[in-house]
This record gives structure tokens, sequence and C-alpha cells, in this order.
């Protein structure tokens, strides 16, 4: 009987039936579609994540445009000083870094395809649990500990890319996109993502990764900063 149950198994395989790839948390998919663009996409332990910025661009703004009271969303490339979505599209900084948002875009823009969402504070906290945070530091956040969280554990490096200067064994690849700062495009030596999570009317949790930093800051940030998001799976 096992030996019938191999041979089926083999033949699923040559027919192209098999779904024993299709049982892990990214159902055996190495790309899912949005808006007409293939993204990238990781298992990692029990989640599935992309593997590079979100990218949905319905309207751009220059850096100066957004502040705290807005309440607007908007959405920015690094360095394009315009509010031209194909002149943005077309830059060097889009094709590699992707998108950077407000927290208001966040809230109200659909920024992840059906059946994904942006990852919030308890996504994040799966994952650098995984990467070998201890359960006590998954709760620390900046100032207090700012890059010793996930320190020893490597959990930082272990997100950014080998390109940037990381270790990069969960295929996250995180880059050094830089983000919107109060007005101005700045900090290239840094990758800062968005969770969905509103701490108040104020604040809402991120995550960011700095050069030669091998810990990840959890740290609470206003609204008009324009950080990169990533999805993950529902």
């Amino acid at each position: 009987m096992a030996e019938n149950a191999e041979l089926d198994s083999l033949l699923a395989d040559c027919n192209g039936t098999s779904t024993s790839d299709q049982s892990g948390p990214c159902s055996g998919e190495d790309v899912v579609t949005y808006h007409g663009y293939d993204y990238d996409i990781v298992e990692i332990g029990d989640q599935c994540w992309f593997a590079e910025n979100a990218r949905y661009l319905p309207e751009v703004s220059p850096s100066a445009e957004g502040s705290e009271d807005d309440g607007q969303p908007h959405a920015y490339v690094y360095d394009y000083q315009g509010n031209n979505i194909t002149e943005a599209i077309a830059t060097s900084s889009y094709e590699v870094f992707g998108a950077l948002y407000n927290f208001p875009a966040v809230a109200q823009w659909t920024l992840c395809p059906t059946g994904w969402h942006v990852g919030n504070d308890e996504n994040w906290k799966e994952l650098e649990s995984h990467l070998g945070m201890s359960a006590i530091e998954l709760d620390w956040y900046f100032p207090n500990e700012g890059y010793e969280r996930g320190q020893t554990e490597e959990v930082g490096a272990k997100l950014k890319a080998l390109t940037w200067d990381g270790i990069n064994p969960t295929g996250f690849n995180a880059l050094n996109t830089g983000w919107r700062w109060t007005g101005v495009f700045s900090f290239p030596n840094t990758a800062a993502f968005w969770t969905s999570t509103q701490i108040d009317d104020q604040v809402s949790w991120a995550r960011t990764l700095e050069t030669g930093q091998s810990g990840i800051v959890r740290q609470p940030y206003y609204p008009h900063f324009a950080k990169s998001v990533r999805c993950v799976k529902d």
C-alpha cells in the first residue's frame, strides 16, 4: 500500500497535480501579483511576507507636502520632488525601493492584495521571535534599548539584504531605502517600516534597520513620517 501511495504521488507530480508543495504559508507560490506588478514573496517560519517593499502609487507627493496635522494620505518616492506618477515610477529609486507612505496612507489605502495586509506589530514580533529574539526583548522600544533589541541574535542582520550589510538567511531582503522626515528625504543608511498598529491618536509602531547595526528598533512615530511597507499573508 505504501508503495502504491508513493507511486500515486510521483504520478501526480509528473501530471502537475501534486499538492505536496502547497502546504506552506505561501501555498507553494513565490510571487503574488498586485496592480500589475509581481511581488517576490518568502516563507519565514509560519508566515508569508513580501520580499520587497510595497509600490502601490495612486498619487505621489514631493517631500515638502504632508504635515503632521494634514490627515491626508501621501505617497512618496525617495528623492523624487514632484506630483507626476509616470515620472516617479520611471526613477531608479522607485524601481529598487518602491514607495514610501505616511500613516494615513497605511490606514486608508489598500496597499496589499486581497488575502494580505500591512504587517502589524504582532506580525513583526512573531517574525522577530522566529529569528531568535527573546520574549523579553519583543516589547523593548526606542529610546530605552534602541538597537540592543535583537542585537545578540542578529535579527536585523538576518532581515537585511546581502547587497546592504546583512546576512539575509530569511530572504526578507531589506534595503537601505531611507524615509521621509519632516518635509525632507533623509536617513539613506536606514530602512524603516510602518506597522499597521496605532498606539493612540498620535503615534503608531514602526521598525528601523540601520547600516552597521545588527539589531532592530521598535519605535513609535508620528503619522506624517513616510516609511516603507511590507505585506504579510492573512
